[in-house]
């Protein structure tokens, strides 16, 4: 593999747009601890926020244009997936957070009412978070918490993807945090862990929906969907934690509460939520951040043109596909993830030109060395056809699905390769 187990907030270099139709566009082609009752205190003051959103990409045109898009600083991993929600006529009142003085590390057990930004590491995004404190009757908190509502929570302030760390002093044994979702629109959550703040795991937590969105103004949550996510986190000594807000509104999702504890819980009660029957990660590879150190960053890019081209499938948030991982060269070139704790499936959407032979290929391995090749269940869910208004058009749509692996599996890879640098084309990748 060319990719180094390196910083993931290392430069990852110019991104080469690649062409979004066939050469030259012609026509012819132990349980989970749910919960410690953590006691803490006031935890001290201050931190920084200083840290990297995401960069944009640059979109070029055409199959032969030079124009090129830019990577954003690879980060190792990022992840778990979550469901969407904010206010019905929610009010435009979130502050932009203060910068206070950066501090290094806090001591487990830990919690966050997220009143303030002065518990959270200088990793975190410089610009883009606040908070709301309005409307806070759709707000709901778990029924056994001290106040029926939250009343202050973590938002964006832009709608671009932004990014809460916190470090501990001690390792982490798992968390609990309180987040809320509109139903209307689409947000995620993903979280990962680390243990030098450098290379990142995936974590996906077990989710439960403690309050429905509803017409009842009088009880809390109302129009909100409210979630409780619970993991024993980590697996790796890791220290640090990573929060991941992004969607397409920046009040939406919003995280209300967080409950952090160490290793050496040993006396809390023992209950596993119910979880969610939908998928627990997603990534749509606008970026890097969820991929792993090991992935070929440097060989990787993405195409966000002729985006009619690449269909989604049926049932889909939207037709088309905004931005897909390619090659920057011919030679095959890994997308890798890791994972803190084992996966049981995935669902990936590819992309690819019929007139070049082109492959994405999936294997899987439980230590990042040592690959299995895995025979997923292929369905073209979109041929090549040459309407220009139909999405799809001179390209085939692939959907790849695996059920059912076996127990240990923590590190997917994917692997490009073909003829022309510009197919195959990785768009869509979700794992449970």
């Amino acid at each position: 593999m060319k990719g180094v187990d390196n910083d993931s907030n290392g430069d990852g270099g110019k991104r080469r747009a690649t062409p979004g139709r066939s050469e030259a566009s012609r026509a012819d082609r132990k349980p989970i601890t749910r919960r410690s009752l953590l006691a803490t205190g006031g935890i001290g003051t201050a931190l920084v926020l200083a840290g990297c959103l995401s960069e944009e990409t640059d979109t070029g045109s055409s199959p032969d244009d030079e124009e090129s898009t830019e990577t954003p600083e690879p980060e190792t991993e990022a992840g778990t997936e979550a469901e969407e929600t904010e206010t019905e006529g929610a009010d435009d009142e979130q502050t932009e957070a203060e910068t206070p003085e950066p501090e290094d590390e806090y001591a487990l057990p830990f919690e966050d009412d997220f009143s303030s930004l002065e518990l959270v590491h200088s990793a975190s995004s410089d610009e883009g978070l606040g908070f709301d404190t309005t409307n806070n009757s759709q707000f709901a908190r778990l029924p056994d918490a001290d106040e029926p509502i939250d009343d202050s929570r973590l938002v964006r302030t832009t709608e671009d993807e932004a990014r809460v760390v916190y470090k501990f002093e001690d390792p982490i044994g798992g968390f609990r945090m309180e987040t809320h979702f509109h139903p209307d629109e689409d947000g995620r959550i993903s979280v990962a862990v680390s243990e030098m703040g450098a290379v990142w795991t995936n974590v996906i937590p077990e989710k439960e929906r403690y309050s429905d969105a509803h017409n009842d103004e009088d009880e809390p949550g109302h129009w909100w969907e409210n979630y409780e996510y619970v993991s024993e986190a980590t697996g790796d000594d890791a220290h640090y934690l990573r929060l991941t807000l992004s969607g397409d509104v920046d009040w939406s999702p919003q995280i209300g509460w967080l409950e952090v504890w160490g290793t050496d819980v040993t006396d809390t009660e023992t209950e596993v939520p119910e979880g969610e029957d939908d998928l627990s990660f997603e990534d749509e590879l606008s970026n890097t951040n969820a991929l792993h150190a090991s992935s070929d960053l440097d060989a990787l890019g993405f195409d966000t043109t002729n985006t009619i081209q690449f269909a989604r499938p049926e049932g889909a948030s939207e037709e088309t596909d905004p931005s897909r991982l390619n090659r920057q060269t011919t030679e095959d070139a890994h997308a890798i993830y890791r994972f803190s704790q084992s996966i049981t499936g995935f669902r990936i959407e590819g992309h690819s030109s019929p007139d070049h032979p082109s492959e994405l290929s999936i294997s899987v391995s439980s230590n990042g060395s040592e690959w299995t090749a895995v025979d997923a269940e292929k369905n073209v869910y979109s041929e090549a056809h040459d309407s220009e208004d139909e999405p799809g058009v001179w390209w085939e749509n692939v959907e790849y699905t695996v059920e059912d692996l076996d127990d240990g599996v923590r590190y997917v890879r994917v692997t490009l390769s073909g003829d022309v640098d510009w197919s195959p084309q990785l768009g869509h990748v979700e794992i449970w």
